[in-house]
């Protein structure tokens, strides 16, 4: 998306366009009273994304649910270009590239080490319980993407190391 236009619905003239700037540094907000020029405001990506959360809480949608994967979220790695060893591991994003469409998350694993950037993440709620040891957890998740295929035990072990990135 290379823009968003918001229509005044008092007077259909006046809108509120939201683009990214040339050097895609910056969103750029334009405003127009009966289609002359108005106003313009530069935002940094973050706080874009912030104002953009704040109008979606006055507007009656969750200013949480609704967003999109952000800093700090606990992912799973669903593609990821060229790297398809972390398919399918947790991680913890670092940073979100707002103008790269083929790879916007950062992702680190659970210790902070820098892991891979990916094109396709999914937020995890779930937590290893305190009785899990991280091979189990590495299993329980293999069970789950092997669910629904014929396999052996030997593939569940193939998937959990796969995951293990051994």
């Amino acid at each position: 998306m290379t823009e968003t236009v918001a229509t005044c619905v008092a007077n259909p003239s006046d809108t509120i366009t939201a683009s990214a700037t040339d050097d895609e540094n910056r969103v750029r907000l334009l405003a127009e009273h009966n289609g002359v020029f108005k106003l313009d405001v530069f935002l940094k990506p973050e706080e874009a994304r912030e104002f953009a959360r704040g109008i979606l809480a006055l507007a009656g949608g969750s200013s949480r649910d609704d967003r999109p994967v952000s800093a700090g979220d606990r992912v799973r790695i669903i593609r990821a270009h060229g790297a398809d060893r972390f398919l399918g591991r947790v991680g913890v994003v670092d940073h979100v590239d707002v103008f790269d469409d083929n790879l916007p998350y950062c992702i680190n694993d659970e210790r902070g080490n820098y892991m891979v950037w990916a094109s396709e993440v999914e937020q995890v709620t779930e937590t290893t319980t305190a009785t899990e040891s991280p091979r189990e957890a590495l299993i329980r998740q293999a069970k789950e993407l092997l669910d629904g295929t014929t396999h052996t035990g030997m593939d569940v072990v193939r998937v959990a190391t796969f995951l293990a990135g051994d």
